[in-house]
This record gives structure tokens, sequence and C-alpha cells, in this order.
């Protein structure tokens, strides 16, 4: 009985696309040690529009609350001081312009932990992005860590606060990754959220 000669080539890599691999969305293609392909599909520009929209609602929404608390605590603080015949009474504009730091300072906080937090400690989702099933995750699709989410935050409110947001938007339009300025600097993507992490080494 002849014996068919062995053929010791390797078989192909496996080619795994997921539910949402739809053909109108670009994809992110990794390699896992086990030598399948992950064809990873990125959120596309207007999901990250819609969400972002979500997220500056209720950022703003919160912050917009605390400026109604901050006004009225002034104006009764410097009503107070008015009515006083001390020292204090002169510092009233000081007053006012020590609150005008403080809610700066607090927006600024309040922003930096909204973005930062929600991507680090839930599963890269802001509220926005669970509205439109998307996630942020790192470059190899693993979990973005609290530092990376930090180093994102920053950057991205920089952008937003000296470019409106215009450069990162035109860089998600024209980038292969559909990536941000703000993506750049802490290696992060944004994809849908029905594929699952790859946990990495």
């Amino acid at each position: 009985m002849t014996v068919p000669p062995s053929d010791d080539r390797q078989p192909p890599p496996i080619n795994h696309k997921g539910p949402s691999a739809a053909r109108d969305y670009q994809h992110h293609t990794i390699w896992t040690p086990e030598m399948v392909q992950l064809d990873i599909p990125f959120a596309g520009v207007a999901r990250r529009f819609i969400a972002r929209l979500v997220d500056e609602f209720l950022v703003w929404g919160f912050i917009l609350g605390l400026l109604v608390v901050s006004v009225y605590s002034g104006i009764f603080l410097a009503a107070l001081l008015e009515s006083q015949s001390t020292v204090l009474g002169r510092f009233r504009d000081e007053l006012f312009l020590l609150i005008l730091i403080a809610v700066v300072l607090a927006v600024l906080v309040i922003k930096f932990i909204y973005y930062a937090c929600f991507h680090a400690f839930n599963n890269g989702q802001t509220p926005g992005k669970m509205v439109t099933n998307i996630r942020l995750v790192t470059d190899r699709v693993g979990r973005a860590n609290l530092w990376t989410c930090c180093i994102r935050s920053v950057v991205d409110f920089i952008d937003m606060a000296l470019l409106s947001g215009v450069i990162s938007f035109l860089m998600i339009l024209v980038h292969k990754q559909e990536k941000r300025i703000a993506d750049l600097a802490s290696g992060t993507i944004v994809i849908l959220n029905d594929v699952p992490p790859n946990p990495g080494p």
C-alpha cells in the first residue's frame, strides 16, 4: 500500500470575526499567541460623537448645578459680610474671586475624574459609550489601566480647550485606526463593545 507523502505545511491561521464585524466598519487586526487573527471593528465617528454628546451633557449638567449652588452661596456670604461692620466686609470682591477660582478648578477635576475613572473602572465605558455600545481599549485590545486613562483625559482636555476638538474629529476621519490626539498619546482605540477583550500577557 502506497503511503501518501506527508504535508509539513502549517495550517492557515484562524480568522475570527465577531458578530459586529460588519462590512461598513473599519477593522483593527491583531494576532494572538495562538496565531488566531482577530479583526476588531472600530466604533466609527458617529457613535463616538453621540457618546461624547451624552457624556458632555451629563458632565455639564452636574457642573451647572454646582455653579448655581456656588452663586447662591457667594451672594449669601457677600450679604453676610456687607452687614458686618468688620474688616471681613472689605474682602467681598476677593471672596467672589476665590469662588470663581474654586469653580474653575472644580470643572477641571470633575471632567478629569469622570472620563478617567469611568474608562479605567467601567470596562472602558463612560455612560455615553454605554448608550452607543462602544468602549475604550488599548492597542492590543486589552483593558486600559488608570494611568493610561489619566494620560488620555489630560491630553483630551488640552485638545478640547485649545483646539475645540476639531483636529481630533478630523483625525478620526482620516486615521486608519480612527485615533484622536488623546488616543495617540495614550495608546488606545475605541471599538464596538461586543468584542471580548484580549487578556494580554
